[in-house]
């Protein structure tokens, strides 16, 4: 019994693996220097940097941003999705620039949905069900428009 879970658990490491791997052709234009032209990414680099700098300053949870209407603040993060921030925050701390933490943080969430994706479904229908799953999700083409084309990039944290 403990043999046979232990190999269900390595065969399960080993898809992970594959997921990741598969991943790389999704996020390989979020390996390019720059931030790429879409909708309303501007917009996103300039809330990471809000954000940045609102925890910098000892607030947490951010909500205020003193930047914001005339320099009266605003509750930005009350009503606007902060785990995106919040995720980028972590390569932004560490040192990456800012436009390259928040591509880092959009790159990861293509494999990691695919991961949980298969877990998920290997736990209804089975492992290769789960597998063609994870790819589905991380190769739909709903989510390629909302990365590259509009940048709903919460949603995409989300997924």
């Amino acid at each position: 019994m403990i043999k046979a879970t232990q190999n269900n658990w390595l065969k399960d490491l080993v898809i992970i693996v594959l997921i990741f791997l598969i991943s790389f052709s999704a996020v390989k234009s979020l390996l390019q220097l720059g931030w790429f032209q879409t909708h309303d990414g501007d917009f996103h680099v300039a809330h990471l940097y809000w954000f940045d700098k609102t925890v910098r300053q000892g607030h947490f949870p951010v909500r205020w941003v003193e930047e914001l209407n005339r320099g009266r603040a605003y509750p930005f993060f009350n009503f606007y999705y902060p785990l995106l921030y919040l995720l980028a925050e972590i390569p932004y701390f560490l040192g990456l620039p800012l436009v390259e933490a928040l591509k880092v943080t959009l790159a990861i969430t293509f494999p990691l949905s695919g991961t949980f994706a298969y877990l998920w479904i290997k736990q209804l229908f089975g492992r290769l069900a789960g597998v063609a799953a994870a790819v589905l999700l991380m190769y739909a083409p709903y989510r390629f428009v909302a990365v590259y084309v509009t940048a709903r990039l919460g949603e995409t944290v989300a997924l």
